[in-house]
């Protein structure tokens, strides 16, 4: 025991010696791509983001003077820049362009608010400009309740805020309200945010923007009693939904006073700030639009860590007096379009002329190296071998489906969890708790109750039936035609949806940190997945399943002590950056839908325990092992493998977190948060460690597809085939079975290379509200059957339209968490379900061991 004491002590000794290394500040570089001459535009004017393109617009037709900034006349110039930033074109507008209105970009159009109107009357006015050809076309908003200029505005979860700005030139007064209009509210209009603190509001000119579910308040000035404004530095943030850390709440201060700076979006996560630069106070309003001395850096700010970081920039996008995000189009190799992320700077050139200066931005990227291919080649490898090794003992369908009933009870127990552990998942929950806590880490310990629940009462019932599809059972309890339904829909949403998707989004995240071609990574998984599930069935993916899941446990373990040891100041200063930002909440003990609170959970997580039964994957290993006994501890091991990778996820994201807080400039703004993890990987990780990491995110895609490939085909044999021609021999059903196991993988590939030309993010978002539409009731159609003697057809169709309107509901109209969706799902389909079943005369069935109350006659059997 001290021996074994001693290489412990000696292990995690070496493993502090492998220090995360420190990042420098700014790696981001910044490079101009092109300068084109433009018109003359307005002073003070605003560059408007949205629909692909730029429209400049706004301002002053000249220099105000001090005392006589009501009766300035506006600029009529309105500049349209979109594609490749060369194709420029003048616009008009139906109505006046304002100077001091607040602009932002909104969908297809752009909102308008407040202003100077011709008499020097603060506007009250608020309107939707869309543009159509050269015209600006404008649609009436609500009125303001009070004439307000030089505010922000932005659109934020589907309202408009308005923010700061004045009421009152002579004397200056300040705005201290934020004002919210949501235009789905009947009869909607613009409503004071009372829970907006009063000391984030009083600004002049600030920067309101959205990004990334947070909307965000940024410096802007702040007048003193003497009629003198002061720049300030403070940041003010809006998050809403089902977080514990929900509402405004003041960000750490900026490093420069902010007023004067122009502010854009920057990438998923992160704003710039380039422009003059603020000098601590003004003598008057008007001083606000004389020129200033230039900013020779960019101040670059992250939403998710708060911090800032400098970046250089060249002298000519340094002389900005707007600039807005801009992803230049260009045209590739085949004619394929391909965009570049940027910024568009408005500014002038050394003789005074008006420019627009496309620059684009990039962080320098490490690659891996043959040491890290090596090992991925090698474990590509290995997947194959032990496709043939079991190639050889499939003899018919059951080996090839259930494994003969012969496979270990903790193979199919670890096969179980790796096949329901995604590459997604290893990258959503590690993005989770970077940008929120771990909250949601806390309803991971309450799955111990419907396991035990399901392994006490749901399995004896399915082993005594003896089945391989989970289907079969809704063909004995109800009707042959609502199990083929049910497969259909199955076999649907999995090949066409999840296949692509769980293939898709890790490739798309590897090959974004590591350079590799996107393609490549999703074809090379698809193939490889689909020959060594093909060829061995389920005993070729339960064994592939147990290789893979200890990689990706022991790589997640690796890199959470790596990071916690690695962190500037050691454990200790990891546990403080965390604490500092409430990284560690894991429970909240409200009654609040919109989060996962203890109660609520412990209310509402039993019902899970029809959750496996509608799972085929779950319910193939379950039927893979040779009694209830084993297939009992196969359920509640599937329950306690997941506590050592989620837990280790979960402590990553609090990592990446602490990470990239001190070493913000490391984060490429390009990328979406789900992809912090194999950037931290790639980028700050030794050669060998970097790829056997990345190996773990590819294995965990992996064992979700081909347990996906291997169901599918079990469902379209079982289902299907079996049905319709019951004479078929053994050695059909096996090719069939490998046939149909080829197809699902072949189509799963072809999916994700298809979805890879479109926005992945927007269509995940799409599959996941689909997908929970159409299977997302099947847990309730099985507790329908198992709980009650009178369920029948009827009651089953009924309850799956419920489940669906019902999922509808709550995801378009109501806050609720997504955790409580399948609970409130199924308890409205079940209610309805088996009401209708009571008034259409219940079921005339012979149900002895299909329900939990009629069992089979001396236990029945256990095969």
């Amino acid at each position: 025991m001290k021996l074994q004491m001693k290489y412990w002590g000696l292990l995690a000794a070496l493993l502090t010696m492998l220090p995360v290394p420190a990042a420098e500040a700014g790696r981001m570089t910044v490079v101009t791509h092109g300068t084109h001459p433009v018109p003359a535009a307005g002073i003070g004017s605003s560059a408007v983001a949205f629909d692909g393109r730029v429209i400049r617009l706004g301002g002053f037709a000249a220099q105000p003077e001090v005392g006589k900034l009501a009766s300035a006349p506006g600029s009529e110039t309105i500049l349209e820049i979109s594609r490749n930033a060369q194709e420029r074109r003048p616009l008009k507008s139906t109505v006046r362009i304002r100077p001091l209105a607040a602009f932002a970009g909104t969908g297809s159009a752009i909102v308008m608010a407040g202003g100077l109107e011709p008499d020097g009357a603060l506007s009250r006015k608020a309107q939707l400009l869309h543009p159509q050809g050269d015209i600006l076309k404008s649609e009436p908003l609500p009125e303001l309740p009070e004439g307000i200029a030089a505010a922000g505005i932005a659109e934020f979860e589907g309202r408009y805020y308005l923010a700061g700005g004045v009421t009152s030139l002579e004397p200056l007064r300040v705005n201290r309200k934020i004002y919210v209009y949501d235009p789905a509210l009947p009869q909607a209009r613009w409503e004071a945010d009372e829970g907006a603190p009063e000391s984030g509001q009083g600004r002049i000119l600030p920067f309101l923007s959205s990004q990334n579910g947070l909307l965000t308040l940024f410096g802007g000035w702040t007048a003193n009693p003497d009629g003198t404004l002061t720049a300030s530095s403070s940041i003010w943030r809006l998050k809403t939904g089902g977080w514990k850390d929900a509402g405004w709440r003041e960000c750490a201060p900026a490093p420069a006073p902010l007023g004067g700076s122009c502010g854009f979006r920057l990438g998923v996560t992160h704003y710039g700030f380039a422009g003059p630069r603020s000098t601590p106070s003004a003598d008057s309003f008007a001083a606000l639009f004389a020129p200033a001395p230039v900013r020779d850096t960019m101040l670059v700010y992250s939403n998710v860590t708060d911090r800032f970081f400098e970046v250089p920039l060249p002298p000519e996008a340094a002389m900005a007096e707007c600039a807005a995000e801009f992803a230049r189009v260009l045209t590739g190799a085949g004619g394929r379009n391909i965009s570049e992320p940027g910024v568009l700077f408005f500014g002038t050139g050394q003789a005074g002329e008006p420019l627009v200066r496309f620059s684009g931005y990039r962080v320098e990227k490490s690659s891996l190296n043959w040491v890290d291919y090596s090992l991925i080649g090698a474990y590509l490898a290995l997947l194959v071998w032990i496709g043939l090794h079991f190639a050889r003992k499939g003899k018919d369908s059951s080996d090839y489906f259930v494994g003969g009933h012969k496979m270990p009870m903790w193979v199919a127990a670890i096969s179980a969890q790796a096949a329901g552990a995604s590459g997604i998942t290893m990258m959503a929950l590690p993005a989770m708790a970077y940008q929120s806590n771990l909250l949601y880490w806390g309803m991971l310990f309450w799955g111990i109750i419907p396991a035990v629940l399901s392994a006490v009462f749901i399995i004896p019932l399915v082993r005594k039936l003896n089945i391989v599809s989970c289907y079969e059972y809704l063909d004995a309890r109800f009707a042959r035609g609502i199990r083929q339904f049910a497969s259909a829909l199955f076999v649907i949403s999995l090949v066409f949806i999840r296949l692509g998707v769980v293939t898709l989004l890790p490739a798309m995240a590897i090959a974004a940190v590591t350079g590799l071609n996107v393609y490549i990574c999703i074809i090379l998984t698809g193939a490889i997945a689909t020959l060594y599930t093909v060829v061995g069935g389920i005993n070729s993916v339960a064994w592939c399943d147990v290789f893979q899941f200890i990689i990706m446990t022991g790589g997640a373990l690796l890199c959470m002590v790596l990071m916690v040891c690695g962190a500037d100041g050691g454990i200790s200063g990891f546990i403080d950056v965390a604490a500092k930002y409430d990284k560690w909440t894991m429970y909240d003990f409200s009654w609040d839908w919109t989060m996962p609170t203890v109660w609520l959970c412990l209310l509402t997580t039993p019902l899970t325990m029809f959750n496996g039964m509608s799972d085929q994957g779950f319910i193939q290993r379950v039927m893979a092992v040779k009694d209830v006994r084993e297939a009992k501890q196969v359920t509640v091991w599937n329950f306690l493998l997941a506590l050592p990778v989620q837990s280790a996820m979960w402590i990553i994201g609090v990592g990446l977190f602490v990470f990239f807080y001190q070493n913000p400039g490391l984060f490429d703004p390009t990328l979406a948060p789900d992809s912090a993890f194999p950037q931290f990987i790639v980028e700050s990780l030794p050669a060998g460690i970097r790829g056997l990491l990345i190996i773990g995110i590819v294995a965990a895609s992996m064992s979700t597809i081909d347990a996906g490939m291997n169901s599918v085909g079990a469902v379209l044999v079982t289902d299907f085939l079996k049905v319709w021609k019951p004479e078929c021999s053994e050695k059909t059903l096996l090719f069939f079975s490998r046939f149909f196991t080829f197809l699902a993988g072949a189509l799963g590939t072809l999916a994700a290379v298809v979805f890879a030309t479109f926005d992945a993010g927007s269509l995940w978002v799409s599959f996941s509200k689909v997908t929970a539409l159409l299977i997302g009731g099947f847990p309730s159609i099985f507790m329908l059957g198992m709980l009650t003697k009178r369920g029948n057809t009827a009651g089953v169709i009924a309850g799956w339209i419920v489940s669906m309107a019902v999922v509808y509901f709550i995801q378009e109209y109501t806050d609720i968490s997504f955790v409580y969706y399948p609970a409130l799902a199924l308890i409205a389909a079940f209610a309805v379900g088996y009401l209708v079943s009571v008034l259409t005369g219940g079921s005339r069935k012979d149900l002895t061991g299909l329900t939990v109350f009629t069992p089979t006659e001396q236990g029945g059997t256990e095969a």
